[in-house]
């Protein structure tokens, strides 16, 4: 997965580079859909792995990119900068998404 990520990384710093430049919303938008959607598929399966600090690091560089951060920048502060939620939420929503949905499917619903 991190070296998934690390290429669409690279995706990234081409659009925020180019001579026009990419709008920070164009850019949020693709880190949303090139990075984060990566980063969580099947993540409520591996979220306890300590691999997903692996995966984090390689989100941090994406926000990097798009926020036009140094490497100085305090890591608690770097999703807020993008109002992107922390990776770490994002996949403990996640997780709570799969289990209500499968609290649900053991009931039996009568007419």
């Amino acid at each position: 997965m991190r070296k998934k990520i690390a290429k669409r990384n690279c995706i990234l710093r081409n659009l925020a580079i180019t001579t026009r430049g990419a709008s920070q919303s164009v850019l949020r938008t693709s880190t949303l859909a090139l990075c984060y959607s990566a980063a969580e598929y099947c993540a409520p399966v591996w979220t306890t792995s300590l691999n997903t600090k692996l995966v984090d690091v390689k989100l941090r560089e994406s926000i990097r990119t798009i926020g036009g951060c140094l490497k100085s920048t305090p890591i608690q502060w770097l999703p807020s900068i993008i109002s992107i939620t922390p990776p770490h939420i994002r996949r403990e929503d996640a997780t709570r998404k799969i289990i209500l949905k499968n609290r649900g499917h053991g009931r039996q619903h009568t007419p």
